[in-house]
């Protein structure tokens, strides 16, 4: 279900020639294949990224891309507000309307899903989901590989 968002937002964006998925789901009519093409694709589509909602899938299927040496993205959608001293990290997924406040820092691999709050100071781990409406108040940390489920708030301990 990650993966038509990850679309919207890539297309948003519009630097794209071409958009396409792998996915094992035989059902999925946006696949243009199996997972294990992913290395022939390379010639095809030089820039990739993963968007598995389990952190752990996620992190082995981007060091695969990694070794298959693609490009891999931070997708920001434009809707998103992003702090100039936000650090983000690399393959980080923003949805729209996000909020990434002043110093926050978002780690390698995240999904920060629509409309969430990303207070000043917050520290997010890799290979985090923060869910829809979820907000991370000010100072606090998540660490990595949590997901944060939809409309919930974050406090420090």
């Amino acid at each position: 279900s990650q993966g038509p968002v990850v679309k919207e937002i890539a297309e948003a964006i519009g630097i794209f020639e071409e958009i396409a998925f792998l996915d094992d789901d035989p059902g999925n009519a946006l696949a243009i294949g199996p997972l294990k093409d992913v290395e022939k694709l390379k010639a095809r589509f030089p820039m990739a990224t993963v968007s598995f909602g389990d952190s752990h899938l996620r992190e082995r299927w981007m060091d695969r891309i990694d070794q298959c040496g693609y490009i891999v993205p931070t997708l920001i959608h434009p809707s998103a507000t992003i702090s100039p001293s936000a650090k983000i990290g690399r393959a980080a997924v923003i949805e729209a309307r996000c909020i990434v406040s002043a110093g926050a820092a978002v780690g390698r691999g995240v999904i920060l899903s629509g409309a969430c709050v990303i207070e000043t100071n917050v520290r997010i781990g890799q290979f985090v989901h923060i869910g829809s409406s979820a907000t991370v108040t000010k100072g606090a940390a998540v660490e990595d590989y949590q997901r944060i489920p939809s409309g919930t708030v974050v406090r420090m301990p």
